[in-house]
């Protein structure tokens, strides 16, 4: 009874404290300890860059510089945040930039002719009159159906007769790739120049043709992206490390 009472007095000495063990020089312990941090305030959010090189500037004069820095995550993502706490062995971030990736082009998804123009008009940029998207546009806008009948409306059904197939005005020939630039980064950015290849599709005889772009540069956009949002910063901000 009495050695009974004692091993339940160790185990309950073993909850409150853990037991810890030293073997060939390493320090084990049977329970994990978790690190009680100073509050911090929730990071503040950005969508522009603008905003964010603001927030850096006006919190600037507050902060030790030498103890901050601003850090390029991704294409989408920038962080302004402390160097390493050596005492909590963690860093604090105060602000965050993320550009939305909701709205950008789908790249790999088939789409019908009319809408794929829409899109490429909208979600790719267009510096100084770009010849691969003047090229892209006049070649998509005249793909459609081998031959439409003729429609009839007459305000409550409507009657449409397609014979469809991909066709190409003159049958021109898609000369892949394209180089174009697809808003996919911060808007304050020059959007970096990449490679796609153009796919027309048909599932079926009777289908309307259907068009996509694929990219094809392994992602190498990003490295540019990243070096060109860093350069942005520096430009704005030259007494801050910023790095990618």
């Amino acid at each position: 009874m009495i050695k009974e009472g004692l091993e339940y007095l160790i185990e309950i000495g073993r909850a409150i404290r853990p037991y810890r063990e030293t073997v060939d020089g390493v320090e084990y312990a049977d329970s994990q300890l978790q690190v009680i941090n100073p509050p911090r305030p929730e990071s503040l959010g950005f969508s522009r860059l603008q905003g964010f090189v603001d927030f850096v500037l006006l919190e600037r004069e507050r902060l030790d510089r030498a103890g901050v820095l601003i850090y390029v995550a991704s294409p989408w993502k920038v962080c302004f945040g402390s160097t390493l706490d050596l005492h909590y062995r963690d860093r604090e971030v105060y602000a965050v930039a993320t550009s939305d990736k909701s709205h950008a082009f789908k790249f790999g998804e088939f789409m019908a002719p009319e809408q794929f123009v829409i899109s490429a008009q909208t979600l790719i940029a267009n510096y100084d009159n770009d010849a691969d998207l003047a090229r892209l546009l006049a070649l998509v806008g005249n793909v459609g159906a081998e031959q439409i009948a003729t429609n009839t409306d007459d305000g409550i059904s409507q009657t449409v007769a397609v014979k469809a197939g991909i066709t190409l005005v003159k049958r021109r020939e898609i000369d892949n790739p394209f180089h174009l630039r697809p808003f996919r980064t911060f808007a304050e950015i020059k959007q970096p120049e990449s490679p796609f290849i153009l796919r027309a599709r048909q599932t079926n005889e009777s289908a309307v043709p259907t068009l996509a772009l694929f990219e094809c540069d392994n992602g190498a956009w990003e490295i540019d992206a990243i070096a060109a949002i860093a350069d942005w910063l520096k430009a704005k901000i030259t007494d801050i490390p910023i790095l990618a």
